[in-house]
């Protein structure tokens, strides 16, 4: 074989290599969905009522708005609900098809990101984002990575939202429709993650009409994107004229003041405080996790908070300056998702829960990427690379950089190895409920729909304990097509699309009571019983599980 043959066999392989880097990023993500589909959950809380909005895809009463928020309305979009329904559906409506189906969608915007990267940026920032994407995995491990939860959930595809919103402010405009569907998954799941994206989407437009004036490539990519958007927001457009009027009650939430009781906004002073812990990774277990506060918030957090911030406007500054074009409209879209970030934290309302600032976890991985991406472009850089990998053969002078990319593929690879033990570990949220769960609410839902229950009218009364496992109770309920019905104003805020029917008909109304003093009323009232009841373990107990039992006691109109 000559030597002009090898080097182009090995040229082969590394463009086939390249080609292999979307794999590789997905693959923690795809680890975690095989692993999460073996997983037994019984979800309770808010996963409980993902699941009920997420079976109703299929009913005649489909999802228009997104999962509920404590201030009274619902987020804006049921989009996850609907990406998640086919695997749901296809897997028997078991509730870790949830698990796997969220990390799937992580997967797909993985490969996306890089992919888009590629076609772009080139292979030196497509490796780079792979490599963000593999490390993203390892940070979140496979806990958060199968988390279906609304604020987790489109966490990875508000990344590739990061990078298409590059591609559309270099002019790249086939990317704006892909943009507008990311974006709108974002929003439509949990507000937090709209300043970003609406700040990001305006930054991307406007740099992108600067590269490429408005022409026809434009009007087409225009139209398409015109057309997802309208497509993604059907829904709760229909509802605002139609139904609830959900959007109507969020822009009225957010241009009021705090609620009462709330506590209040936090202020541009503890918005850069959170600012600064949570891209600094100071609270990023808690951010992760999500189950826990970020506490007091100090004032030499909020100076950490206006130093990054400085630092993230600076390298967009330096970046116009002394950087190549499109690295310095990557520059820009961090800078402006720094900003927003800043100024959605100061309007957040109430105590500083973690999963309010999970879109900030974002930024330093994304600054990360424009950093890296600028030294590796520098001319000197690239000319001592070139030099290393130069090499005479008889005669032949072979640039190897690009045989690089092999080398780095298989670190990369190497690298998605050792993440995976991240992203195979997989607790599903709440499973120190889940177990009790599954010993109440299946084993009543069977019950039910053995005596030919089509329809129950379920109670929701104001307790975290009780909801927890009355919102675990409506699952099941509805996964043994049982036909959930609730109040109407308990509709309106917990479960859309479930209140009365005013038909006239009747089914037998549904409690759950919790606590050892409401089991035993329950077991005393007249007229009343209990269909199963759950007596915790101490380890349940522990963990905060309490007695409880699911009661029947008369009729409801359904």
């Amino acid at each position: 074989m000559t030597a002009r043959a090898g080097w182009a066999g090995w040229a082969r392989r590394s463009v086939a290599a390249g080609a292999a880097l979307p794999l590789v990023a997905a693959l923690p993500y795809v680890v975690a969905a095989v692993v999460a589909l073996g997983v037994v959950w019984h979800p309770v809380s808010d996963w409980a009522l993902i699941e009920v909005q997420t079976a109703d895809v299929s009913s005649t009463s489909p999802p228009l708005v997104g999962a509920y928020s404590r201030f009274g309305f619902d987020h804006p979009g049921p989009l996850a609900f609907w990406l998640l329904a086919p695997l749901y559906q296809a897997a028997g409506r078991a509730p870790s098809a949830l698990l796997a189906g969220s990390a799937l969608i992580g997967a797909v915007a993985a490969a996306g990101a890089v992919v888009t990267a590629r076609r772009c940026g080139g292979r030196t920032l497509a490796t780079l984002v792979a490599v963000a994407m593999v490390l993203t995995a390892a940070l979140l491990g496979g806990s958060a990575i199968v988390n279906p939860w609304n604020p987790a959930l489109p966490f990875v595809p508000f990344l590739w939202f990061a990078v298409l919103a590059w591609a559309v402010a270099v002019g790249r405009t086939r990317c704006l429709p892909l943009l507008v569907a990311t974006g709108s998954l974002a929003v439509q799941s949990h507000l937090a993650y709209a300043p970003p994206v609406v700040a990001v989407f305006a930054v991307a437009v406007g740099l992108g009409l600067r590269a490429r004036p408005l022409a026809r490539p434009w009007g087409g990519a225009a139209g398409r994107a015109v057309g997802v958007g309208a497509l993604l927001w059907a829904l709760p457009v229909w509802d605002q004229i139609h139904g609830e009027g959900n959007l109507g009650r969020i822009a009225a939430s957010l241009a009021g003041d705090a609620s009462a009781g709330s506590g209040g906004r936090l202020g541009w002073a503890a918005g850069l405080g959170v600012f600064g812990r949570v891209t600094t990774f100071g609270d990023a277990a808690r951010v992760v996790a999500a189950n826990d506060s970020l506490g007091p918030i100090v004032p030499g957090s909020a100076i950490v908070g206006l130093a990054v911030l400085a630092v993230v406007v600076a390298l967009a500054a330096a970046a116009w300056r002394f950087a190549p074009r499109p690295i310095a409209a990557a520059a820009t879209v961090d800078a402006a998702a720094a900003l927003a970030m800043v100024a959605g934290a100061a309007r957040a309302e109430g105590y500083p829960f973690p999963w309010l600032f999970r879109p900030m976890l974002a930024l330093p991985v994304w600054t990360a990427v424009v950093v890296a991406w600028w030294v590796a472009t520098r001319p000197a850089v690239r000319s001592s690379a070139a030099s290393a990998w130069r090499r005479s053969a008889g005669g032949l002078v072979v640039d190897r950089c690009v045989a690089g990319t092999t080398l780095v593929t298989g670190l990369l690879l190497v690298g998605a190895v050792g993440a995976g033990p991240r992203a195979a570990s997989v607790e599903p949220p709440w499973a120190s409920w889940s177990d009790a769960a599954g010993r109440l609410c299946p084993p009543a839902a069977d019950a039910l729909a053995a005596e030919g229950t089509g329809a129950v009218v379920l109670d929701l009364r104001p307790s975290a304990d009780l909801l927890f496992l009355t919102f675990a109770c409506a699952a099941a309920f509805t996964r043994a097509g049982i036909d959930v019905r609730v109040g109407e104003g308990q509709a309106a805020v917990f479960l859309p699309g479930h209140g009365p029917r005013h038909d006239g008909g009747v089914a037998p109304k549904v409690s759950v009571a919790v606590g050892p003093v409401e089991v035993a009323a329950a077991r005393a009232k007249v007229g009343a019983r209990v269909v199963v009841a759950l007596t915790p373990s101490v380890e349940e107990r522990r963990a905060g599980v309490p007695d409880a039992a699911v009661v029947v006691a008369g009729l409801g109109f359904t």
